[in-house]
């Protein structure tokens, strides 16, 4: 029993002495890091490898990761506004591919609908070459491409019905609108102070208070 006990006492102590051990050396890294590191460092030497010290960065290696990041994250953007691009000239040809085919059979109002349906996608090809000049579309100029596509998909779907006001598609922005700041408070409401009595019980308001 006082084996066991002196067993016990010596793992406490031993667990307790190697941190102050570690600490010792270098007060700065705790002892439980210094530990993996060195652990880490057998393991390569077991494996064969050779150590290799990790040195602070310089100023220009600094430099030189961020322009990397910078090229990096650029890189990315670039990407995702080519693939919007794509994605809108996608939806473009399909919708011309469509028009062709309405033109082989259109009379009537068919007719009028065919010339405005080119229309919007003539305003739509014009505002998606721009952005393809500018490498880059943001969302007020998708919300316009898509607007005018949307009002020609519209308008196709129609084909072959007869002419009437839906025919007047108003160009309807979707997404979300820009936010350029925050929206404006509503108008508070004076509280109501007076009260009246009657036969009907009632009461009354008062006006907005003043400012």
């Amino acid at each position: 029993m006082k084996l066991a006990l002196a067993v016990l006492i010596a793992l406490i102590a031993s667990l307790f002495a190697g941190p102050h051990a570690a600490q010792a050396d270098d007060e700065s890294v705790p002892w439980y890091r210094k530990q993996a590191v060195e652990h880490a460092q057998r393991e390569k030497a077991r494996n064969g490898e050779t150590p290799k010290p990790r040195l602070p960065l310089t100023p220009e290696q600094r430099a030189e990761r961020a322009e990397a990041r910078k090229a990096a994250q650029q890189e990315r953007r670039s990407k995702r506004q080519a693939e919007r691009l794509d994605a809108i000239q996608g939806r473009i040809d399909a919708l011309t591919a469509r028009l062709a085919k309405a033109k082989e059979a259109a009379a009537g109002p068919d007719a009028n609908r065919v010339k405005r349906c080119q229309e919007d996608l003539d305003a739509a090809l014009g505002k998606l070459k721009e952005a393809r000049a500018d490498k880059r579309i943001n969302k007020g100029e998708q919300r316009d491409i898509e607007a005018y596509l949307n009002r020609v998909d519209k308008r196709l779907t129609r084909m072959g019905q007869p002419e009437s006001a839906e025919d007047d598609i108003p160009l309807e922005k979707t997404g979300p609108a820009p936010s350029f700041g925050k929206p404006a408070k509503p108008a508070k409401q004076g509280a109501g102070n007076g009260s009246g009595s009657g036969d009907g019980g009632g009461s009354g308001g008062g006006k907005p208070k003043a400012r």
